[in-house]
């Protein structure tokens, strides 16, 4: 069982990426307006995406695609399941001081904010 600890950090680890996609995606719908910043990635995230391009992608796609791979992208390493949390509390468990980059295989986000709230029922 795992503690309510890693639980928290894996939800924020996963909230962050979320969210500086987030901002990627209306700094590009918002090109024209000439005030509107590209936002800056942490070191953190872009040596993940870096290491995940050049040297997971080949390794792990297709035959793993839709799970998740926690990258420790200093030291390089990976740990991959078919659940995102799963997948960071198994690096947590291995490497507590650490922070990773989670990445989903096969797509370009590990997930995704919506709701069907405008449906009609």
């Amino acid at each position: 069982m795992m503690s309510k600890k890693f639980c928290a950090v894996a939800l924020k680890i996963i909230i962050h990426y979320n969210l500086c996609f987030e901002r990627e995606t209306h700094w590009r719908r918002n090109m024209s307006d000439e005030t509107l910043e590209k936002p800056k990635f942490s070191e953190l995230t872009e040596l993940g995406i870096k290491f995940y391009k050049e040297k997971l992608k080949p390794l792990l796609e297709p035959e793993h695609n839709d799970e998740f791979v926690a990258i420790e992208p200093y030291l390089q390493r990976y740990f991959v399941h078919k659940n995102g949390t799963q997948a960071l509390l198994k690096a947590l468990t291995e490497m507590p001081a650490n922070k990773f980059y989670l990445a989903r295989i096969g797509f370009k986000t590990t997930d995704r904010i919506g709701s069907y709230g405008s449906r009609n029922r």
